[in-house]
């Protein structure tokens, strides 16, 4: 059994053919197509465009990579949500227009929940504290029935748009989270001894999240012009997961769970993974990172979500697109 996922949440649009077989799930085929980092930051007009651009040669490579016919597919999935408006409807008519042209199940995803149940296949999890830190979200999460619980999550921005803007504002290179992690890096590296690291905002909650004030710190810092881009990159860097491995480590003392992972696009972060092992050893807890293959925007894990439902034999209430989709609102698949 094949089954073609779509992703179009945001900056990247991608195709991947996911086979069922013999009681394991096979991603066959994981093609995608970022549209570019820059100072103007994702502006959606133009990232339907790139979408346009870019769609059918990546839908011809997934088939012809995973040596997959139209005929063979039983059902086409895609992320419905969250996201961006512009782009989730591309990705939408693009679904719909296959799924009604071979007269096949279309199954619209939470693009959120993909990446959690992903993560927890890969890393064969039981019972996990799930950690999600996306560009829009960062939450923690645990299993309960057949949906999540949000233990904490942010209050305002994602930790993951809160690292990719600073980017921006320092004007790393390429201006972006990675960039942001590459000069923190290097203030590592010249430092002598232990790194000097500036004071900013550390907000936290209970187990919720406040990024906000660590953006206008930064800024103001910026506008000063007394400091470097590295020192800044790790100051911004450092406190924000700083804030986060906290919010861990309350989850798992209150909860007693004894595996944790993280996912979404920033689970790629390795300041984030040496932290995360770090906690691991202190609680005695296993750890799970999510391969950086299935981080950040892809339809592999769209396609994989998407077959356990159509396995499952169970339809979402609704296919249409919605930007607001809650990740405890959606029915884990069996």
């Amino acid at each position: 059994m094949k089954i073609l996922g779509i992703e179009s949440t945001a900056h990247t649009f991608s195709c991947s053919i996911c086979e069922y077989s013999n009681g394991k799930y096979a991603i066959l085929s994981n093609e995608f197509k970022k549209y570019p980092s820059s100072k103007e930051g994702y502006i959606p007009r133009k990232l339907v465009e790139f979408h346009e651009q870019n769609y059918e040669e990546i839908l011809l490579t997934s088939l012809k990579k995973s040596n997959t016919k139209f005929n063979e597919l039983k059902a086409i999935t895609y992320a419905r949500g969250p996201g961006m408006g512009h782009t989730l409807h591309f990705g939408y008519r693009v679904a719909k227009s296959i799924s009604d042209k071979l007269n096949i199940p279309l199954i619209g995803v939470a693009h959120s929940l993909a990446h959690v149940e992903i993560s927890n296949y890969l890393g064969k999890l039981k019972d996990p504290l799930v950690v999600y830190v996306s560009g829009g979200n960062t939450q923690l999460m645990i299993k309960e029935k057949n949906n999540y619980r949000i233990l904490g999550e942010t209050l305002d921005i994602g930790i993951g748009n809160l690292l990719h803007t600073a980017g921006r504002i320092i004007e790393t290179n390429p201006t972006d989270a990675i960039g942001l992690m590459t000069f923190s890096q290097e203030h590592v590296t010249k430092s002598k001894g232990t790194p000097e690291i500036l004071e900013l905002p550390f907000t936290i909650k209970g187990m919720n999240f406040n990024f906000t004030g660590l953006q206008s710190a930064l800024e103001k810092k910026v506008s000063e012009g007394k400091h470097s881009k590295n020192l800044l990159a790790y100051s911004l860097q450092e406190t924000a997961l700083s804030i986060l491995c906290e919010g861990i480590e309350r989850a798992i003392t209150l909860t007693g769970k004894k595996e944790f992972t993280i996912c979404g696009g920033n689970a790629r972060n390795k300041k984030l993974i040496e932290m995360c092992e770090e906690i691991a050893k202190i609680h005695d807890v296993k750890f799970y990172a999510c391969p950086f293959e299935y981080c950040g925007d892809q339809a592999g894990m769209i396609a994989f979500l998407g077959a356990k439902y159509y396995n499952s034999k169970f339809t979402p209430e609704s296919n249409e697109p919605n930007q607001d989709v809650r990740l405890e609102n959606e029915v884990i698949p069996k």
